[in-house]
């Protein structure tokens, strides 16, 4: 390969752009972080619902709390009957209050999913999980063997 078919050559490097200044830097690091507006997020909220509906005795959109284009916030009480507050933004699941419509604990773990944040929090979701899970393999090997008994 020759030194004019090269990709990077000493020249290329030292065209490349500078560090971003200070004062750029600032006012990136000042940006609130958005992914979804204030709709976007209660449709995220509306497919976390129906994915955990069953496992919660009550999960919804709190209509106390506002939801901003940065965050929404759900009412969750768990099969144990406890109640929270969780905060769901761009970096995950928290729990902010111990009852519903309550903000007013900082600094809690963040969870990247519900299912994670649930597992913390209630014991009886793991058991309703796996017994739906155990649920579905059996109505799985029910259709297989239905399957195979229909082709012989």
């Amino acid at each position: 390969m020759s030194g004019s078919d090269s990709l990077s050559s000493p020249k290329d490097i030292n065209d490349l752009p500078s560090t971003p200044s200070v004062e750029v830097k600032s006012n990136f690091q000042d940006c609130e972080e958005t992914f979804l507006d204030e709709d976007g997020w209660k449709e995220e909220a509306r497919g976390i619902i129906k994915d955990v509906e069953h496992y919660v005795k009550l999960v919804c959109v709190s209509e106390v709390l506002p939801s901003s284009r940065s965050d929404i916030f759900l009412n969750l009480t768990t099969r144990e009957g406890q109640e929270y507050t969780i905060e769901l933004t761009s970096q995950g699941f928290k729990v902010v209050g111990n009852a519903h419509n309550l903000n007013d604990l900082s600094g809690g773990a963040i969870f990247e999913t519900p299912y994670s944040l649930l597992d913390s929090i209630s014991p009886a979701y793991r058991q309703a999980f796996g017994d739906h899970l155990t649920d579905q393999l059996l109505k799985l090997q029910a259709s297989r063997l239905t399957e195979d008994t229909s082709q012989l």
